[in-house]
C-alpha cells in the first residue's frame, strides 16, 4: 500500500476522462491514517556512529539520553520526538 493524493489523481483523471464512475470510486476510497515522520538519520537529535561489534552504521540519539544512558538506533528508525535537522 502507498498513500496517494486522491485530489491530485482526481484532477489528472478529469483532464483525460469524463467518467463519473471513476470519480465516485476515488471519493469512496478510505482515507489512510498516516503522519509524516523524521527518520533517525535525518533527525537533529541523531549523531552518526559505527556500532563496533557489528561494524554497521547506527545513530545515537541525544534526545533520549547521553553517555551510559544513550540509545542507539538503526538510521531508518523513527520516533514521536523526531525533529528534522537543518540542512548544512
Amino acid at each position: 500500500m502507498r498513500p496517494i493524493d486522491a485530489d491530485a489523481l482526481r484532477k489528472k483523471i478529469s483532464d483525460v476522462y469524463e467518467n463519473k464512475n471513476i470519480y465516485q470510486m476515488i471519493d469512496e476510497m478510505p482515507t489512510v491514517d498516516a503522519v509524516p515522520v523524521v527518520r533517525c538519520k535525518d533527525c537533529k537529535h541523531g549523531q552518526p556512529m559505527v556500532y563496533t561489534h557489528a561494524e554497521r552504521p547506527c545513530i545515537m540519539c541525544s534526545h533520549l539520553g547521553s553517555g551510559f544512558f544513550a540509545r542507539v538506533f538503526n538510521p531508518k528508525w523513527f520516533c514521536a520526538d523526531g525533529e528534522k535537522a537543518e540542512s548544512k
